[in-house]
């Protein structure tokens, strides 16, 4: 489960290096190739862009700036939705009464740099990026990914010892694992010689599970979590 989050992540960061590469190539069209931008301003007056020529400014330094962000994964999140706006004029303006095919100047490219940039904004800039650097975006992301759900729990064994809720996680070495206050399964890097333990929690696997006093809540031998009613004490 930790590596297919980790996967995902690293598919953030390929799927927004792209993008970056896209956005930032046509934008030094626009900028920095002679015709570039009064082509762009005219094309913008024949479509109907109100002030083209500023228009046409805007949009190649949008395009070229953004992409630059983008490869950095800087502001990452705010750069996407600039560019999923000027994606969607372009969208309304030029390629939607082409039809969907793209050899017909068509819309297919256009919706899928949209969906691209959509998936971005709501998942975050991968895991090689600036923004996780300074901002530390995404640490939020890592702690609440869902990686199972709350039916898998098994309620009817509740009130006693057992497994209560199967998951199967493969316990990897040199981490902890641990149930966290809000009833989730977590893990921590365990310190090695020479080093610090790691004070970073990693979620694993989002349950909700409600701790009940008298209990130790554990992972078993399968990577399940499980619970044991203690002789003494609360958990």
């Amino acid at each position: 489960m930790a590596n297919t989050y980790g996967f995902r992540q690293w598919s953030l960061t390929i799927l927004r290096v792209l993008l970056g590469v896209i956005f930032a190539y046509h934008g030094y069209l626009k900028l920095f190739v002679p015709g570039g931008l009064p082509g762009t301003a005219k094309f913008f007056a024949a479509i109907g862009i109100p002030m083209a020529n500023w228009a046409a400014v805007i949009v190649a330094f949008a395009e070229f700036a953004g992409g630059i962000f983008l490869l950095a994964g800087f502001l990452t999140r705010w750069v996407s939705i600039v560019l999923l706006i000027d994606m969607a004029v372009a969208f309304f303006k030029v390629h939607l009464r082409n039809g969907f095919l793209i050899a017909y100047n068509g819309f297919e490219f256009v919706v899928l740099l949209m969906l691209s940039f959509l998936f971005i904004i709501l998942n975050g800039p991968g895991k090689l990026s600036l923004d996780r650097i300074i901002f530390k975006s995404g640490e939020a992301e890592e702690e609440t990914i869902p990686d199972s759900k709350k039916s898998m729990v098994n309620v009817r064994d509740i009130e006693g010892n057992g497994v209560i809720a199967k998951l199967g996680i493969k316990r990897d070495k040199g981490y902890l694992y641990f149930i966290d206050k809000k009833g989730d399964v977590s893990r921590v890097r365990m310190a090695r010689r020479g080093q610090k333990t790691s004070k970073k929690h990693e979620m694993i696997a989002k349950l909700g599970i409600k701790r009940k006093e008298g209990y130790l809540f554990y992972l078993d031998k399968n990577g399940n979590v499980a619970q044991s009613k203690m002789q003494h004490g609360s958990s």
